[in-house]
């Protein structure tokens, strides 16, 4: 039995390949032979087809192997995966016999079907053309139903197959169109981080005090400990002097201005790997750097810069991605312990994908401008050497992408249409830090635990089409719309103005996680 089918389907690919040219594609059945009908004598049998590549139908043909006692019994159709049907013969045939050799269905064929007995295995036009399925993406499932009607005859379906002749092929075009999960997570990693550096996280765990109150009467001691009752704003990033100079003892407060480091100058680099449940999987590596001036002991400004490299891919296509950006930011101190931190920052992206397609390999290149801000409203609260920092936030990334087509693959290069993308995540979490003196330095470990909303797009929609074709949309990778985020890392200051940081962070969402590491060195002065 399994020889015979083998020769059968060597047959029907001879066929197949005279019958066209060269570059058609085929795909055979894999759960054949089946009875017709399954049961009895009447019924109706299903076979199925996946089709993995992302062909844009310009010329469908079916082949049916199958063998039946009374042709007119039968009724076959072909079901697309969008739902498109077309019959490839109703009734015909009267008595006459279905032989085993295959009965090819091409639009183009001038034979009718049913005629002779018992019917001859070769080329015939189907009762609906196939044409109904031209301009269609070939990818997915397609079913052929066999509908015996009357009782009394039987047969078998020896397999079937759908010939795709000189097709166009958009194969992994989704690739394409998940190209903004690579700015878009690395852009939200630079904001981060610049988010964590204002309100206290990794970069500024040693808390420098610009003013200290001392009242030097009997309570000076526990006031030059630190006491609750006389509270330290926390202004700067550069270790302080603690020590108290006693200038007498009086009952009413002294002030003693503090010498400040009120310019710090920092850089980061940091890597990231992450995988989405569709099979798409990224990374992202990068540098941070900036500096930063400690306007008084309530305000921050600062101005930063980031450039980082991505590439993503699923099996047999990818994307890379080298962008440069700046951004601005600033933090104010508020009444009750509370702050406000903006970022306003501005990237340029240049991307280069590639596609396998059947005629050839699909290379393409664009550029990308994205605007980003983010707005945060915390709190500072103490408890002995324990910071905790809840926070809200609102981050808005809009990336624009430049219009373009690819080159090399011939019929299957595709025209992409410019593009936008936008993402708007609210975010509330809290951050946990304490300080620690270690080797005449201050360490401190710090622990972060966020939420975030995608309130915009979860994922890339292209718009694309072959030359002169129809217009095709192509969904990219869907990221999810809640974020889990978790971190836990360190600084470490010494007296002379020197901060070293390391960092993790994982994010996890219902269909996709991500992993990041990062490091720095920061100097105050």
């Amino acid at each position: 039995m399994a020889k015979k089918k083998l020769r059968r389907v060597a047959l029907a690919g001879l066929l197949a390949f005279f019958g066209s040219n060269a570059s058609a594609q085929t795909f055979t059945s894999q759960d054949t032979p089946l009875r017709i009908p399954p049961g009895g004598t009447s019924g109706t049998t299903i076979s199925s087809i996946t089709v993995g590549s992302g062909l844009s139908i310009s010329d469908l043909d079916v082949n049916v192997d199958y063998n039946h006692s009374f042709n007119g019994d039968l009724v076959a159709t072909v079901t697309s995966p969008n739902g498109t049907t077309a019959k490839l013969f109703d009734g015909v045939g009267g008595g006459a016999n279905a032989a085993n050799g295959g009965y090819r269905f091409d639009d183009e064929s001038g034979n009718t079907f049913g005629s002779g007995n018992p019917i001859p295995p070769g080329t015939y036009r189907p009762n609906q053309l196939l044409s109904a399925f031209d301009g269609e993406n070939a990818q997915g499932t397609w079913t052929l139903t066999i509908n015996d009607q009357l009782p009394g005859d039987s047969g078998f379906l020896n397999f079937w197959q759908l010939l795709f002749v000189a097709a166009e092929d958009f194969s992994y075009a989704d690739v394409l169109a998940s190209s903004a999960i690579l700015e878009v997570q690395a852009t939200n990693q630079f904001l981060g981080q610049l988010a964590d550096r204002l309100r206290g996280g990794v970069p500024t765990s040693a808390k420098q005090y610009a003013y200290q109150v001392s009242q030097f009467s009997a309570a000076a001691p526990s006031i030059a400990s630190g006491d609750s009752a006389n509270p330290i704003r926390l202004v700067s990033t550069a270790p302080s002097d603690h020590t108290v100079e006693q200038v007498s003892y009086h009952t009413s407060p002294v002030y003693k201005r503090r010498k400040i480091s009120q310019t710090q100058a920092w850089i980061s680099g940091y890597g990231s790997q992450g995988s989405v449940d569709n099979g798409f999987s990224y990374d992202f590596s990068g540098l941070t750097f900036g500096a930063q001036r400690q306007i008084d002991c309530f305000t921050t400004v600062g101005l930063a810069g980031n450039y980082f490299g991505a590439d993503g891919g699923r099996l047999a296509a990818n994307v890379d991605l080298e962008a440069f950006g700046l951004a601005a930011y600033a933090s104010r101190q508020l009444a009750s312990n509370r702050y406000f931190t903006g970022i306003l920052g501005f990237n340029q992206g240049d991307y280069d994908t590639y596609r396998s397609t059947t005629t050839g390999d699909a290379l393409g290149n664009t550029e990308s401008d994205s605007f980003q801000s983010y707005f945060e409203l915390g709190r500072n609260l103490r408890a002995g050497d324990w910071s905790v920092q809840p926070h809200v936030a609102m981050q808005y990334i809009g990336i624009s992408y430049d219009g373009y087509t690819e080159s090399g693959a011939g019929a299957s290069n595709l025209q992409v249409a410019e593009d936008h993308f936008n993402s708007a995540r609210g975010i509330i979490g809290t951050s946990f830090s304490k300080n620690m003196c270690v080797l005449g330095g201050t360490l401190a470990p710090i622990y972060r635990l966020g939420y975030a909303h995608e309130f915009a797009d979860t994922n890339q929609v292209l718009t694309t089409q072959f030359a002169g074709g129809n217009a095709l949309s192509v969904q990219g990778a869907k990221l999810g719309r809640d974020f889990l985020d978790l971190g836990v890392g360190f600084g470490y200051s010494t007296r002379s103005g020197i901060t070293l940081y390391a960092d993790y962070d994982a994010q996890f969402t219902s269909s996709h996680d991500q992993h990041t590491g990062q490091g720095g060195l920061m100097f105050a002065w």
